[in-house]
């Protein structure tokens, strides 16, 4: 059995596919941003205005600047790839996926899962990747 089809994947379904992605991650930044404003908080209430001040930029940058700056570095990077269709193949031998920068393909027996979302699947698989011989 084989399926083929074509997919167009727009700019804020890849964002929210990024997200979905890197959510654990996200979320710790954003803690580690709200953890730093009570310090600051703290400094400010204190009377030390300066140093205040400046642990409060810090954790505007950390909590919001950080994770907003990483899901749109994502998202440019992957530019080039959303300019045309991806083409998907389901075979008996797995699922391959092509797009206009690379094609990836998975064997059913490295598939280990995937997650639902209201636009899109993520599928989990077995990393294949092994460090260079030396």
């Amino acid at each position: 059995m084989r399926i083929t089809g074509e997919v167009v994947v727009t700019e804020p379904v890849y964002r929210a596919v990024i997200k979905a992605m890197v959510r654990r991650p996200l979320t710790i930044v954003r803690v580690c941003g709200i953890a730093l404003v009570i310090p600051a908080a703290t400094l400010l209430v204190v009377g030390d205005v300066a140093t205040g001040v400046a642990v409060m930029i810090l954790a505007g940058a950390v909590g919001v600047l950080l994770p907003w700056r990483l899901v749109s570095t994502h998202v440019k990077r992957a530019r080039p790839a959303l300019v045309s269709p991806w083409r998907y193949e389901i075979t008996d031998d797995g699922l391959r996926v092509e797009t206009a920068v690379r094609t990836s393909e998975v064997t059913w027996p490295n598939l280990i899962g995937h997650t639902d979302h209201r636009d899109f699947w993520l599928v989990q698989t077995r990393s294949r990747w092994r460090p260079p011989s030396s």
